[in-house]
């Protein structure tokens, strides 16, 4: 049986491998520093020594964080010329800047949606454009649930002086007169 060939769906994980890439490299300014060398311009594979020399950093903290990225499949370890090697993942290559501006910039990470942390925006007001809105009045009558309401015969209408106290004070007075002849008293 020949040696593990991994997968990865990065067309359907970007944002989850850019966020893996991000955390990975956290605020720790050599992981930053090896990451950006190993990513720059398109020499796909790089050693140690070319990475020290470019950053700045002793060969063990470049082999340190080399060893780490290539762990979590953030690059691949190789050798070259006889030396350590990481070689670039063309994914990682491509979202270089976004990956870099989220590493160490927690606000900017927990903002970033995934599949499994998804981020909704709702808008605070909606405006309905006034013009074109038809209104038109309908009574009891016209809803087709209140349809017993048109057997009951139409005793006229209140006239205008009556005053709301009046009204009221006749609805009262009927609801305690038909609760009197209903007890029988």
């Amino acid at each position: 049986m020949g040696s593990a060939l991994e997968v990865t769906d990065s067309l359907s994980n970007t944002e989850e491998q850019i966020e893996r890439a991000a955390r990975t490299i956290g605020h720790s300014k050599v992981r930053r520093a090896v990451f950006a060398a190993i990513y720059h311009h398109k020499a796909p594979v790089k050693t140690v020594e070319e990475i020290s020399q470019r950053i700045g950093f002793s060969r063990m903290r470049v082999l340190q964080a080399g060893g780490y990225f290539a762990r979590r499949q953030i690059v691949q370890q190789t050798k070259k010329d006889g030396d350590t090697a990481y070689r670039k993942i063309d994914f990682f290559h491509a979202h270089k800047p976004q990956i870099l501006r989220l590493a160490g910039n927690p606000k900017k990470l927990a903002r970033l949606p995934t599949k499994r942390k998804v981020m909704v925006t709702l808008p605070r007001t909606v405006a309905l454009p006034g013009a074109g809105a038809k209104a038109s009045r309908i009574t009891i009558d016209d809803i087709d649930s209140f349809s017993k309401v048109r057997k009951i015969k139409f005793a006229g209408s209140l006239t205008n002086s009556l005053s709301e106290t009046h009204f009221k004070n006749g609805v009262q007075v009927f609801s305690v007169n038909r609760e009197n002849s209903k007890t029988g008293g």
